[in-house]
């Protein structure tokens, strides 16, 4: 059986349901699939249990604790390494004279990716998770093709803060054999830090719309019921949605926001709504799974996005939350920032304004409250535009060529 093998930083945490999405779409195309965490098994998520449904003979690797501090055993360990590979000493020589003290470090990882040797692909979840396996490949220590997916926040420097290397990605993007961008705006992000075009492929993040459709459901049809699903950061925006129910709940509507999620910003978003003594009308829920996600989505009337740019520029790359909310039917009003303008049809699935506008995010609001046979027709025309574009078994039929393509 085919084999891939996915590498990234941890488990997925619950709220990444897209990695368990690829999981699923690599064992549908027939292969046998493992993880590789870089992180420690110490962040287990209850997205285990959905793997174990995916692959019951998935096995998930840590490469914690891979490398030892102490200079002396990382020393020993790699010279057994050179001795019982013999072969590859040359190329191990080479390590040294361009990387130094750092080869002991690629030595030890390449003893780790070794074992694998037998997954024809690995498949990197975030550009972050690139290294070694991109020295490794350069220097022919590894002949596995390599997929690296970006999801956004790793194409822009500097990197979580703490990458400024505008060369960071200079081996993969030249020794990858595919590099997978969600949207055209992270493919133009992928472009401006130096990787060629011919290597990019464009693929969405689906949405099992077996799951995320219109289901009937009893709802409190005298209150305008809004929600917003995303981590409590900056770059989600949040408090211009907050601002906007402000206005609304000025004017005398009966409205209220839900708002899923958990992030650094809850105490500040939490201060923010008991000042403006909005606690009765809108709720930090937290991280809620995908069962109370739709159940929250088929007892709201729209879904909100107010994603802003943050440091560096960067911007939502794409947006899934948008996807699955009018998968069920909801229009939907956002920020035309990054790559969301691709999850929604313009005046005909919802309505994009400028960031931070708040004044036309109110306004848009308010027509769609107002309107409900426009409510409906957007909604309807809302869950045809995913089922049609973003439907999670078509994107499946695309990954298994690719993954095919490449053995």
């Amino acid at each position: 059986m085919s084999r891939i093998l996915f590498r990234m930083w941890k488990f997925p945490r619950v709220s990444e349901t897209f990695m368990i999405s690829q999981f699923k779409s690599a064992k549908k195309a027939g292969f046998k699939i493992d993880l590789a965490l870089k992180g420690s098994l110490r962040d287990e998520s209850s997205n285990i249990e959905l793997l174990e449904e995916i692959d019951s003979e998935s096995r998930i690797y840590s490469e914690d604790s891979l490398i030892p501090y102490s200079r002396i055993k990382k020393l020993f360990r790699a010279t057994l390494i050179i001795l019982t590979n013999i072969f590859s000493a040359k190329i191990f020589f080479k390590l040294f004279r361009n990387y130094g003290v750092k080869a002991f470090d690629y030595l030890i990882q390449f003893s780790f990716f070794k074992k694998f040797n037998k997954h024809q692909i690995i498949h990197i979840q975030y550009g972050t998770n690139a290294k070694p396996l991109d020295i490794l490949k350069k220097y022919g220590l590894i002949k596995n093709k390599i997929i690296i997916s970006f999801h956004g926040h790793d194409a822009f420097f500097p990197i979580n803060n703490k990458i400024f290397d505008r060369d960071y990605y200079k081996d993969i993007f030249e020794f990858a054999d595919l590099i997978i961008a969600n949207t055209p705006y992270l493919k133009t992000q992928l472009l401006k830090i130096g990787c060629p075009e011919e290597r990019i492929k464009l693929l969405p993040v689906g949405v099992d719309t077996k799951f995320f459709n219109p289901t009937p459901i009893e709802r409190d049809s005298e209150t305008f019921s809004m929600i917003t699903i995303g981590r409590l950061s900056k770059v989600k925006g949040h408090v211009y949605a907050i601002e906007a129910v402000q206005r609304l709940r000025k004017k005398g509507y009966n409205v209220k926001l839900t708002i899923i999620g958990e992030g650094p910003l809850r105490i500040e978003l939490q201060s923010r709504i008991r000042d403006s003594e909005l606690q009765d009308i809108i709720h930090l829920v937290g991280r809620k799974n995908q069962q109370e996600i739709k159940s929250f989505l088929m007892t709201s009337d729209i879904y909100i996005s107010t994603s802003m740019p943050v440091r560096a520029g960067r911007r939502e790359t794409q947006g899934l939350a948008n996807l699955e909310a009018q998968a069920c039917g909801l229009p939907i009003v956002a920020f035309n920032s990054g790559g969301v303008k691709y999850t929604l049809l313009e005046l005909v699935t919802g309505f994009l304004v400028d960031e931070g506008d708040v004044d036309a995010l109110t306004e848009k609001i308010e027509r769609l409250m107002l309107n409900q046979d426009l409510r409906k027709k957007m909604g309807l025309s809302a869950v045809n535009f995913v089922q049609n574009h973003f439907n999670q078994d078509s994107l499946d039929k695309e990954w298994e060529n690719i993954y095919k393509s490449l053995l």
